[in-house]
C-alpha cells in the first residue's frame, strides 16, 4: 500500500510540475505578445505625426493626425487613448527637470503581471520600468526597447535631473462644464448647498453634494452644456477615498445612447471615465446614474468636471 500511495503521490507531483511549466510557458507567451502589442502601439502613434509645436486646438486623435504634427503632450494624449482602447490601465506622466525641460509620457500597467512601465511615442521608446523606479534609480532608463528619436528627453542626463512628476489619469485639456446646479431629475434629492445652489459642485468652496437618502441604491444627475460638445473625459472628485460610487452609467439624452456603463474606482484620488470611442463623444445633455455606493450608502461627491471641447459642425 505504501508503495502504491507513494507512486500516486509522485505521479501527482509530476503532473503538478508539468502544469506549472505549461502555465509558465503560456505566461511567457502572453507576456511576449503583450510586449509586441505595446511596442507596435508606440510605433504606430509615434509615426502618425511629425514632432513639432502642434496647436492646442487639436485635442482629439483625429484632429492631431489631421494637423500632422504635435509636441509631447499631443503624443501622450494619443498614446493613452490607444492603450485605453486595448484595455490597459494608464495615465499621462509629465516630467519637469531642474534645467527647465518638460516632457510627457504614458505609464501603463501590463495586463500580464500588473507591472507599471513607461511608454513614449515622442521618442519611440518603451521602458522596462515605471517612472517612480527610473527617477529613484536613473540608470534603469537604459533598460528600454527602441531607438530614441529625441535623445534630449530619454538619456540618463535627463532622468538624473528630474525635479517633479505630475500624474494625469484623464485625457483633457479644458473643461467644458462643471456641475454648478442640479437638474430637474434631482429636485428634492440633494441637501441644499451651504453657499447656495451654485456652490454645490464648486471647487472654490469646501462644499459637496450629498443625497438625502442614506440607503440609496442609485442616484441620477444630469448635466447640460451650452452647445453640442465633444467629450473627452468625465472626472468625479469623491468626498474621500472610502466613500464613492463604484458603478456609473452615462447616457447621452439626445439619442438615448450609452456613452459608458461599468465599474469605477478611485485613481489618484479621482473617479475617471475616459471616452475614447469617437462615436460616443458628441452630446449636449448627459444623464449620469451612480450606484454601488461604498462607505456611506449615498452619493457624496465634491465635484464633477467634464473635459472636451465645443463640437465642430
Amino acid at each position: 500500500m505504501g508503495g502504491k500511495g507513494f507512486g500516486k503521490r509522485a505521479a501527482a507531483g509530476v503532473l503538478a510540475v508539468l502544469w506549472l511549466l505549461s502555465a509558465a510557458a503560456a505566461g511567457r507567451g502572453n507576456a511576449g505578445a503583450e510586449t509586441a502589442e505595446i511596442a507596435a502601439t508606440v510605433a504606430r502613434v509615434g509615426t502618425s505625426i511629425r514632432y513639432g509645436t502642434g496647436t492646442p486646438e487639436a485635442e482629439f486623435n483625429d484632429e492631431i493626425v489631421r494637423r500632422g504634427e504635435g509636441h509631447c503632450g499631443h503624443y501622450a494624449a494619443m498614446l493613452l487613448r490607444e492603450f485605453l482602447k486595448l484595455g490597459y490601465r494608464g495615465e499621462i506622466v509629465s516630467v519637469t527637470t531642474y534645467n527647465h525641460r518638460m516632457h510627457s509620457l504614458v505609464q501603463i500597467r501590463r495586463k500580464s503581471d500588473g507591472k507599471k512601465i513607461l511608454a513614449d511615442a515622442t521618442t519611440g521608446l518603451v521602458y522596462a520600468h515605471s517612472v517612480e523606479e527610473i527617477v529613484g534609480t536613473p540608470s534603469l532608463c537604459r533598460e528600454k526597447t527602441g531607438r530614441s528619436r529625441v535623445p534630449g528627453y530619454s538619456g540618463i542626463d535627463f532622468w538624473e535631473s528630474v525635479k517633479s512628476v505630475t500624474y494625469l489619469p484623464f485625457v483633457g485639456w479644458r473643461t467644458i462644464g462643471r456641475f454648478r446646479s442640479v437638474g430637474t431629475a434631482e429636485k428634492g434629492v440633494f441637501y441644499p448647498a451651504p453657499n447656495g445652489i451654485a456652490a454645490v459642485f464648486d471647487g472654490d468652496y469646501d462644499t459637496y453634494a450629498a443625497t438625502k437618502a442614506r440607503a440609496a441604491e442609485r442616484v441620477t444627475v444630469t448635466a447640460e452644456f451650452p452647445t453640442r460638445s465633444r467629450l473627452s473625459s468625465i472626472v468625479i472628485v469623491p468626498y474621500d477615498n472610502g466613500t464613492y460610487p463604484s458603478r456609473l452609467s452615462v447616457v447621452c439624452e439626445e439619442n438615448n445612447a450609452t456613452v459608458f456603463r461599468g465599474g469605477i474606482r478611485p485613481d489618484r484620488g479621482l473617479l475617471v471615465v475616459n471616452i475614447v470611442d469617437p462615436r460616443k463623444q458628441h452630446c449636449t445633455r448627459v444623464r449620469l446614474t451612480f450606484s454601488g455606493f461604498r462607505g456611506q450608502k449615498r452619493l457624496l461627491v465634491r465635484e464633477i468636471r467634464f473635459y472636451g471641447k465645443k463640437a465642430v459642425r
